[in-house]
C-alpha cells in the first residue's frame, strides 16, 4: 500500500470506527457531513484515492472493505 495523505489516513480510521460502530460502511453524504464537504463528489474523491492506493476495495455501490497490512 502506498503511503496516506493526513487526509487518507483520517478517512480511513473514520471508515474503521463507523464500521465497528454501526456494522455496515458509511455513505459519501455520512463522510461528507464528518469531515465538512461542501459535496459527496469530494468524499468520492477521496475514497478512490485509497482504492487506488489499495487502503480500501469498494465492494458494490455502498459497501467498503478496509485492507490490513
Amino acid at each position: 500500500m502506498d503511503e496516506l495523505t493526513k487526509t487518507q489516513t483520517q478517512i480511513l480510521t473514520y471508515l474503521t470506527d463507523y464500521q465497528t460502530q454501526n456494522g455496515y460502511s458509511p455513505s459519501l453524504r455520512d463522510i461528507s457531513a464528518e469531515f465538512n464537504y461542501a459535496s459527496p463528489s469530494t468524499a468520492k474523491f477521496h475514497l478512490d484515492n485509497l482504492e487506488k492506493k489499495q487502503a480500501i476495495t469498494r465492494i458494490g455501490y455502498r459497501a467498503i472493505r478496509i485492507e490490513k497490512n
